[in-house]
């Protein structure tokens, strides 16, 4: 079952945070969590390891803020990308790629 476990405002878009599973949503068979911008949530696997967790937090208002701000548009255009690219998406991956230590 899911769980509301926060809300933020993300480039003026009020967002949801949801602790869910696979059971609840089925993108969470594959990854540790995903940001949906049509829905404004962000679904985080309950699961996850604490430090893994935080990680998947901010990994994911990355992804919202690249959409929600433009962003990506702006960055398509300048490398001469396609939206939804191969590229344009490792490159999104790899500007979000974080890892907290918390102690």
């Amino acid at each position: 079952m899911s769980k509301l476990i926060g809300t933020a405002r993300i480039c003026n878009v009020p967002f949801k945070f949801i602790e869910a599973d696979s059971d609840d949503d089925a993108e969470l068979e594959s990854c540790q969590a995903f940001c949906d911008l049509d829905e404004a949530e962000i679904l985080i696997r309950k699961d996850l390891p604490r430090g893994h967790y935080v990680d998947a937090v901010l990994h994911e208002a990355l992804h919202a803020i690249w959409g929600c701000s433009g962003l990506e548009n702006v960055i398509a255009e300048a490398a001469g990308l396609k939206i939804g690219s191969k590229k344009l998406n490792r490159l999104e991956e790899n500007i979000g790629a974080v890892e907290i230590e918390l102690t």
